[in-house]
Parts: C-alpha cells; sequence; structure tokens
C-alpha cells in the first residue's frame, strides 16, 4: 500500500467519525451488512437505509488473511468475510434483522452444499443463531466502502472462532460417533472394513467380502456405503465419517469432481445417505490413524 493511498483511508476514517457518521442502530429499522473479500483480506460494513437516500454507517471492521485462509477458494472467502463480520458484530446482529449485502451468496453457498466438511458445518452453525437475509448490491456507496475496507485491511488479526456461542455450542459439542473405514481389492474381488467408534472410544470392528471384481475406490464406495446403512439402521444420528482415500472423501464433500462415469452413482447414492442427518460430516485422515480399517478390508479378502 503507498504512502498516499494509506493517507487517503486514515483520513477517510478520520472523517467518519469526526462528522459523527457512525451512529447506534434506530430500533426496529433492518441492519445492512455489507461484506466483501480481496485475495488478502476481508471487510465489512453494517449501516442503516434512513430511506431519505442516506446510507447511517455504523460500524466497520477489516483484517487481512492468515495462514490457511490464503488457501480457501473464492466461495470459502466469502464465508469467511461474513462469519468474521457476524463473530465482531455479533451484539448488533442479534438485536436486528440482517440484510447480508454481497456480490456472492455466503449464506447459499453453505445451505446448500450437499455435504459439509468440519469448516463449513460450524459456519453453518455459527450462522444459525442470526436472522439473515440475502440481497446482491443495488448501490455503490456501502459496498464501495466494504471494498475499500478489504482493500486497505486493519490491524486486526483476530483467527476465526471455533466455538459457536449459546445453544449452537452445545449442539456442537455434543457426543458423537465416528466410522472409519477402508478397503482392499485382491484379485477378483475386494473387502470392506469398518470400525465404529463410541463417544467413549470403544471400537466396534466389521469386516465384509465383496463378491465381485472391482477396482479399488469402487471398494472404497463400497465400505462407505456399508458403514453409513449400518449407522442408519443403528440410529446413531450425526456422526463423523473418516477413510484415508483422499479421492473418495474429497469427491462426496464436492471438493473434487468425478471423472470416472462408473463413480458417479456411488458418489450420488453417499451424498444422499449423508444427507438424511444434515450434521453428519466426511473427511479424510490419515492412513496411520485407519489402520485397524485397513487391517479388517485385508482379512476380508483373504477369507
Amino acid at each position: 500500500m503507498g504512502a498516499d493511498q494509506e493517507r487517503a483511508f486514515q483520513k477517510l476514517k478520520e472523517c467518519l467519525i469526526s462528522t459523527r457518521v457512525l451512529r447506534p442502530p434506530i430500533k426496529g429499522e433492518p441492519l445492512y451488512l455489507y461484506t466483501t473479500f480481496t485475495s488478502l483480506a476481508v471487510g465489512a460494513l453494517l449501516a442503516q437505509d434512513l430511506r431519505n437516500d442516506q446510507l447511517c454507517p455504523i460500524h466497520y471492521i477489516s483484517r487481512g488473511f492468515r495462514d490457511a485462509e490464503f488457501r480457501y477458494s473464492k466461495a470459502e472467502q466469502a464465508c469467511l468475510a461474513l462469519i468474521y463480520a457476524t463473530q465482531k458484530l455479533r451484539s448488533y446482529l442479534l438485536a436486528h434483522e440482517t440484510i447480508v449485502v454481497a456480490t456472492a451468496n455466503p449464506i447459499a453457498y453453505l445451505s446448500t452444499k450437499p455435504v459439509l466438511s468440519g469448516r463449513t458445518a460450524r459456519w453453518l452453525l455459527t450462522l444459525s443463531e442470526f436472522e439473515l437475509k440475502y440481497q446482491r448490491p443495488r448501490g455503490v456507496r456501502g459496498q464501495a466502502f466494504a471494498d475499500l475496507l478489504a482493500a486497505f485491511p486493519g490491524t486486526d488479526m483476530m483467527g476465526i472462532s471455533e466455538e459457536t456461542p449459546g445453544e449452537v455450542a452445545e449442539v456442537e459439542e455434543e457426543e458423537r460417533w465416528a466410522i472409519f473405514f477402508d478397503e482392499s481389492s485382491y484379485g477378483s474381488h475386494g473387502g470392506a472394513g469398518i470400525v465404529f467408534e463410541t463417544p467413549k472410544r470403544d471400537l466396534l470392528s466389521f469386516a465384509f467380502k465383496l463378491y465381485f471384481e472391482c477396482s479399488n475406490n469402487v471398494a472404497e464406495y463400497e465400505a462407505l456405503i456399508l458403514g453409513r446403512r449400518m449407522a442408519e439402521e443403528l440410529n446413531l444420528g450425526a456422526i463423523d465419517i473418516k477413510g484415508d482415500s483422499k479421492l473418495v472423501t474429497n469427491q462426496v464433500s464436492g471438493e473434487f469432481h468425478v471423472k470416472e462415469a462408473h463413480l458417479a452413482p456411488y458418489r450420488a447414492e453417499v451424498q444422499e445417505l449423508i444427507a438424511k442427518i444434515g450434521s453428519t460430516v466426511i473427511q479424510h485422515t490419515a492412513k496411520t490413524t485407519n489402520r485397524h480399517g485397513d487391517a479388517l478390508a485385508t482379512l476380508a479378502t483373504k477369507m
């Protein structure tokens, strides 16, 4: 950032404060939350529309990205801007109906995602306590100021809290079962290993032989489907599903496209099974933490 640009930005901030443009919100009037992001930072402006061609700013925030946030997709960075704003401006948003004004709709991205990862699941839970609506930008004033904040981020480098306040935190902190799944392909058939981990860390182990010729990826999907169906029959509710196949877990979560046509029906079935319980989370885990499932799958192929 050049010295002239920094001085202009600081002058704009000082002008907002000295002229008392920043005002407390009017009770009963909706808030407008303008959010934006760049490749380096996020920014947000909270304001109210006074209906006489005046936009009354209430509060503004901005900060630069940190650590892994630089590697988020554009959609996730748009969500990050909203989550950061809701955590910093929570007291305002809880007391008012709030309209989120952004070019991309982060609320729709999170609510329509077929399978939620750990991060996006926490974000959706965080937003559930607010009365939020979405609107595309219609004017330039509020959005232009939010863009300016993101272009010149402040010194706040607070990370996004992984805790959700109030009742939402209690839901996320509930004890959950976990399923570890793995496959083994040998000769003309394969095997599936499934390990259920109870909230008290007790293990329940199952091995299945697949009596048909299948690739490693097909066997991996078969193991995942078997485990999810067993969880449904046991009425386990929300669960954490963990596998060491990055291809399968990322295809199911929507991070990877399905290039092999024969795998598409498998992914569709898994997503349908997982969607029945909205807070079910699927994630990739290291092979070292999935040795039990791998051993069971190998055993099944040898039987």
